[in-house]
């Protein structure tokens, strides 16, 4: 395989994961020695050495003595990762590290074997090439356990970064993109009532007095629980255009916090819907999902990094 063409894949492959990685704690072998204790753990000099030769990888014009600060610095904030990983419980299954080689593999066209092989051809121990790629998928585990669901990008941000993208041409995005229609984002709740004597208008009455208890999500629950086969089901987020326009039309009518009109039903069921919150959307639906997503994530290791200094500011880091 060509050795230059693989050079570049793999600092490709570096890059794209975006995260440092960690060391698991070690002691000074003989050949080495302790170059620096973290919490408690050492990390030797012989580390620092290889952990060099791959980054040499990396960054091929860059001097011994800036790769092996690189290094031992990288290693320290693996050490620290490792070690808040592991007070969260948070750990990586040996079937999650093989799909992570097997990822770093594919992108550089080949198979995981022949990555090790060639590896190690060129002086790199698979076991700090694996501690690396074990430290990354742990640390995004972590960062996504921690803030994932945390992260809301308000309205505004969105459409500004639409327009921004619109202006520059990228993303798929026309000069008409933020004028492709505005749809309405629903989050909703089913409500199916059931006629136990199998005849659906004996239940009119029931569910008019149950329209008139409801008043919002959060008390939704405790409204239906005098009325006996009521069946309330979370629907999450809904937008208007993935709606009949039939259901689309009755949800705009219906006010935030309360119960919409029977949307259909059959001979002993009716069916309705609690509308808990609703909000315009501007642009095309499915770029503005990427360019949301993009923002979220860009959130979420803004805040990862903020999670590493605060870490950082608690270690114990000794020089030797």
């Amino acid at each position: 395989m060509n050795t230059r063409f693989l050079l570049f894949c793999l600092r490709a492959s570096v890059f794209s994961l975006m995260v440092c990685c960690f060391s698991f704690p070690s002691y000074a072998v003989e050949g080495s020695s302790v170059s620096v204790v973290v919490d408690g753990a050492a990390i030797t000099t012989r580390e620092i050495e290889e952990r060099s030769v791959f980054l040499r990888l990396v960054h091929p014009k860059h001097s011994d003595e800036a790769l092996n600060r690189m290094a031992r610095e990288e290693l320290i904030v693996e050490v620290l990762r490792a070690n808040e990983a592991e007070a969260r419980r948070v750990h990586i299954s040996d079937q999650e590290l093989d799909k992570a080689f097997a990822m770093v593999a594919k992108n550089m066209g080949t198979e995981t074997d022949i990555l090790f092989e060639w590896l190690t051809q060129n002086g790199i121990s698979i076991q700090t090439f694996s501690d690396r790629i074990k430290s990354q998928s742990l640390w995004t585990k972590l960062v996504i356990s921690r803030f994932s669901g945390r992260v809301s990008i308000p309205e505004e941000r969105i459409v500004r970064a639409l327009e921004e993208q619109s202006l520059a041409g990228t993303a798929g995005l026309g000069k008409d993109a933020i004028a492709r229609g505005r749809s309405v984002e629903y989050t909703l709740y089913e409500v199916v009532m059931v006629a136990r004597d199998g005849v659906s208008e004996y239940l009119i009455p029931d569910i008019e007095k149950l329209r008139k208890k409801i008043n919002g999500c959060a008390s939704l629950l405790k409204a239906v629980a005098e009325f006996e086969d009521v069946v309330v089901t979370p629907l999450g987020k809904h937008t208007s255009d993935t709606l009949p326009k039939d259901l689309s039309d009755e949800l705009e009518a219906t006010p935030v916090g309360r119960l919409s009109e029977v949307v259909s039903g059959d001979q002993s069921t009716m069916r309705m819907f609690v509308v808990c919150d609703k909000r315009s959307v501007q642009g095309d639906l499915s770029i503005r999902a990427r360019a949301e997503k993009s923002l979220s994530d860009q959130e979420v290791w803004h805040l990862a990094r903020r999670y590493m200094t605060e870490i950082q500011r608690r270690a114990v880091i000794l020089y030797q």
